[in-house]
């Protein structure tokens, strides 16, 4: 079921391991060749401060574990885990405990001296907690899932037109002839009347014959106008 993010969790952890060594290594160097420097090589505090070493670099390297599998399974299944994500992660994550204890107290072993049995409780008491966290905190992701599943949400319909009731035939028919007749006489007395009224002077004996041809040019136009403002109001 996870085989295919297994070399890819492998290679994320052992990038973390390495970092988070090499970073633990510089930093208890510094407090040894303190506490060696003061004349307490020998002492509780060394010890102390190889025990707190060692618990920091376990808890690290665990605590990404865990957040690697959480990652990886978390992508592949589009932000939610099931119980058996759950059960596969602790799976991980308890083995992983278990060895950091046990390398804590080798990490503890002083040639000639017993291991501090405080030390070793306290090594146990916080891989155990840390084990428990993070199963807390599984089991709390996979309620919140439970309490508020997703919800496929439907596209909001488009807004619809207002609906309105039709018109009347005859109060359409008025309405077209008030828009072409407002349209007619505007051409009629405008500056497409110009040319004809010159066009009079030189055939003064036509004049009937140009301002009928001006009244059919502005009736065609004016039809024209009004179907076009239909048109626009329409689109």
């Amino acid at each position: 079921m996870y085989e295919d993010l297994e070399s890819i969790a492998s290679l994320k952890f052992g990038e973390l391991v390495e970092r988070v060594s090499a970073e633990n290594r510089a930093k208890l160097s510094g407090a040894i060749a303190d506490l060696a420097g003061r004349g307490m090589a020998e002492s509780g505090q060394m010890i102390q401060a190889r025990l707190n070493s060692a618990l920091e670099h376990s808890e690290r390297v665990c605590r990404g574990l865990y957040e690697i599998w959480l990652d990886l399974i978390l992508q592949r299944n589009e932000g939610r885990i099931s119980r058996e994500d759950v059960n596969f992660i602790m799976g991980k994550i308890n083995p992983c405990t278990r060895a950091k204890i046990a390398n804590i107290a080798q990490v503890l072993v002083n040639p000639g001296s017993p291991t501090p049995e405080w030390a070793l409780q306290r090594a146990q008491t916080r891989m155990q907690s840390l084990a428990s966290g993070i199963d807390r905190e599984l089991e709390i992701k996979l309620r919140q899932q439970e309490a508020f599943p997703k919800q496929v949400v439907p596209a909001p319909d488009p807004p619809s037109l207002p609906v309105t009731a039709p018109d009347p035939p005859d109060l359409r028919f008025r309405a077209f002839l008030r828009a072409f007749g407002e349209s007619w006489l505007t051409l009629m007395s405008g500056p497409l009347t110009v040319p004809f009224a010159i066009a009079v002077l030189f055939v003064p004996g036509f004049y009937k014959l140009l301002f009928g041809v001006l009244a059919v040019v502005c009736g065609v136009f004016s039809s024209y106008r009004v179907w076009r403002a239909a048109r626009r109001v329409a689109y």
